[in-house]
């Protein structure tokens, strides 16, 4: 799934389930937890990063098995060794749920970055 602004108006319209490739969710989230765990994490990015973490007691669904409409969301950068296993996210629902949650922890870390950016130039 590639987000960009031609095609953000029909994905945040969609009501369809979206299923992870569980092989890439795994090293997804090795990675997320080492940033969101560490103590220099903003608490306002941490708690906007919460969409991505699920209990790792996640039902592994087989694409045949599904009866629905439905996304599959590959994250990029994370190899999957594992075919046809997919996990739902309980924080994610839907394409509309999933964009206005990036779209939020888009805008904290940017809110972020500028606040310190304004505090460096203060300081010096």
């Amino acid at each position: 799934m590639y987000f960009d602004k031609s095609n953000i108006k029909s994905i945040k319209k969609s009501n369809n389930t979206i299923y992870i490739d569980f092989g890439t969710y795994v090293g997804f989230y090795n990675e997320l937890t080492k940033f969101i765990n560490s103590p220099w994490m903003p608490k306002e990015i941490f708690e906007s990063s919460q969409i991505f973490v699920s209990e790792m007691s996640l039902k592994v669904y087989k694409i045949k098995d599904i009866k629905e409409d439905f996304l599959i969301l590959n994250l990029i950068g994370y190899e999957s060794t594992l075919e046809d296993e997919l996990v739902i996210l309980n924080r994610i629902g839907n394409c509309g749920e999933l964009s206005k949650n990036i779209e939020k922890l888009l805008a904290v870390i940017e809110n972020w970055v500028k606040t310190q950016a304004a505090d460096i130039n203060i300081r010096m």
